[in-house]
């Protein structure tokens, strides 16, 4: 019985990474072997499979074979062109690599061992062939496409990593691999392979057959050629859920034409063995279709009579023009000659008399500039021929060479500054004048000076510097996500409402716009002054109010209830675990999760008897202790 192994794929990779490529055939041979007779074991085994029968059991024939054996057995069977089917369906995983090991860097044809292999025996043999680029390379060569989107399905489903895989591919396999992978199937004549003689067009073209359905519902389909070996930005695709939209996108910069036929015009040699294929494409039908490779055979021209002669006079060089000498070109085939009996061919390279060059003079002298004025070039003509080479220019003044005396300094809110005082030490000019700049004092925009950062001093007053929450405060007041009751009462112990809560969270948010959206609850009006925070919270997910319509603003928020609507803000991250608070038992179910993972990333610690009080409302002091442990997580 085949021995399957899709499920061991993981275990797989990770022995046959670590393996070295000759360490399956020395594990095999590391103990004592009896001694093997192969052209008896090739010979029976060809007479079980050809004549069938079940004696001697093939298995029995197999078993005691190290991985060098069973190659050598497949190799014969192979050149002898028996079906390997059968010892292929009694040899585990472990052998398979083996014997494709053995056979690697032989004449033996690989490709008629992998036509026998399942989807499941392929990809065991590439999982475990991963990190062997050697030896995987070659064998993705040799799989169709049909193999290779059955395997990389397979191996995605076992979330196997493909990225070495698909590292191996050339970009006409990705190519054909995501377009399996997207399972479009369209009736596509074309492209064909295309011969010219040199300097011809060569036409290639394409053409999708509809359905006379989709003729008549008007489907339609869009074109991109390209050369598969000249797309190097195919890494990095998302196998697992291919964005059409990005795909086309990324390859769109390739494409050399875009229509059902493609032309290049006035080929040369170097065109010779080009390969192009032709994406089809419809966006809104998630079409996405690759076609075959059409390759370009470029021939050289044929022998030519060379009858029709045209005669090229000479033409004498010029200062900047070639010339050349006289010749004849044949209007047939291109190729020029010395003489008019075709004896002597010449080439462009060759007939060409270069340009004499300009005999350069002076005839106005340059002018130096000074740090204030303007200077002029030197100008230059032709004596042969009197063209202006080098025109005057005028050459800007240098400008003074600037010597700092006295370095500037800014002012600050508190310290006086000064400007910069310099000369120039070409000419001695005083370019500036140190000045005295007094200091520009704070400039508070609420709490913090917008130009030093300096904050005004703490002002709340009912909170003492060794108060159990203080360090919290400062923390949410210089960043704006708590004022205080009053300019100088915060108000510690003053409970929190459910509006005070949600605005709070709206402001960490940047209190972006409301407009347009949705909001149920019939206990606050347009009107209320956290009416854009609740209506926020309510469509970001953060709060579903009391009841289906209504969201109780006034009403004070309890521990649990506050914990629930971070959590919900922070997009309630998967946690684990069990509460351990003394009155764990009545926190309710809806919010165990929430105060788990507030707990887990010390957010809240709970009170110090070890209980957490989820139904207790929650006072200002303790949502700034949490706010700010949140935001420093």
């Amino acid at each position: 019985m085949k021995r399957r192994i899709i499920s061991l794929l993981m275990a797989l990779a990770l022995v046959f990474t670590l393996l070295p490529v000759g360490a399956l055939a020395d594990a095999a041979d590391s103990g004592e072997k009896s001694s093997v007779d192969m052209a008896e074991i090739i010979a029976t085994v060809e007479k079980i499979i050809t004549e069938g029968g079940s004696s001697p059991d093939l298995g029995s024939v197999l078993e005691g074979l190290d991985y060098n054996q069973l190659a050598q057995l497949v190799a014969a069977l192979i050149k002898d062109k028996v079906d390997i089917g059968p010892v292929l369906d009694k040899i585990d995983v472990n052998e398979l690599v083996g014997v494709i090991k053995g056979l690697m860097g032989g004449d033996t044809d690989i490709g008629a061992l992998l036509e026998k292999l399942d989807t499941e025996q392929l990809v065991a043999l590439i999982t475990g062939l991963i990190g062997d680029n050697d030896t995987l390379k070659p064998i993705l060569d040799k799989l169709d496409v049909d193999q290779l989107v059955a395997v990389i399905k397979a191996l995605i489903a076992g979330d196997v990593d493909i990225s070495s895989i698909i590292a191996n591919l050339e970009p006409y396999q990705i190519l054909k691999v995501i377009a399996g992978l997207i399972g479009s199937e369209l009736d596509v004549t074309g492209p064909n392979n295309v011969t010219v003689t040199e300097t011809e067009n060569a036409v290639f073209s394409v053409k999708v057959n509809l359905s006379l359905l989709d003729q008549l519902s008007g489907k339609t389909y869009k074109y991109m050629w390209l050369e598969p070996d000249d797309l190097t930005n195919l890494n990095n695709i998302n196998f697992e859920n291919i964005d059409i939209v990005s795909l086309i996108a990324r390859i769109a910069g390739k494409s050399l034409g875009n229509g059902e036929t493609f032309t290049v015009q006035n080929t040369t040699m170097r065109d010779d063995g080009r390969k192009f294929v032709c994406v089809i494409y419809n966006l809104s039908e998630k079409v996405f279709y690759v076609t075959d490779e059409a390759t370009l055979t470029v021939t050289p021209f044929s022998d030519c009579p060379h009858n029709t002669l045209k005669s090229v006079r000479g033409l004498e060089a010029s200062c900047t023009e070639d010339g050349h000498i006289a010749y004849y070109e044949c209007a047939t085939c291109g190729k020029l000659f010395l003489d008019n009996e075709c004896s002597t061919q010449t080439n462009p390279k060759d007939i060409v008399i270069p340009a004499k060059g300009h005999t350069p003079v002076e005839s106005k002298a340059a002018v130096e500039p000074t740090c204030t004025e303007d200077g002029m070039t030197a100008e230059t003509v032709c004596s042969v021929c009197g063209e202006i080479l080098k025109a005057q220019k005028v050459v800007p003044a240098t400008g003074h060479t600037k010597v700092v005396d006295v370095e500037a300094k800014e002012p600050t809110c508190t310290e006086a500054g000064c400007t910069e005082g310099s000369h120039c030490s070409v000419c001695g000019e005083a370019l500036s004048v140190s000045e005295a700049v007094p200091a520009k004092g704070h400039s508070f925009d609420g709490i913090q000076c917008t130009v030093c950062g300096e904050y005004v001093p703490f002002p709340f007053k009912d909170i003492p510097e060794d108060y159990w929450c203080r360090n919290e405060v400062d923390y949410v007041w210089k960043h704006g996500l708590m004022k205080g009751i009053t300019d100088d009462t915060f108000a510690p112990d003053t409970n929190m409402t459910r509006a005070m809560f949600a605005t709070v969270l709206y402001r960490m948010e940047g209190s972006p716009s409301v407009a347009g959206l949705s909001e149920p609850f019939t206990d606050v009006d347009s009107s209320y002054w956290a009416y854009d925070a609740i209506v926020w919270a309510y469509n970001a997910g953060v709060t579903t109010g009391v009841t289906s319509t209504t969201f109780e603003p006034g009403r004070n928020i309890t521990r649990a209830q506050l914990v629930t609507m971070m959590y919900r803000y922070e997009e309630a991250p998967a946690v684990s675990g069990a509460l351990t608070f003394t009155d764990s038992a009545d926190i309710a179910v809806p919010y165990r999760a929430a105060v788990l993972w507030a707990t887990r990333n010390g957010v809240v610690n709970g009170y110090a008897d070890g209980s957490f009080r989820p139904n207790n409302p929650a006072s200002r002091g303790h949502m700034a202790a949490i706010l700010a442990r949140y935001c420093q997580m």
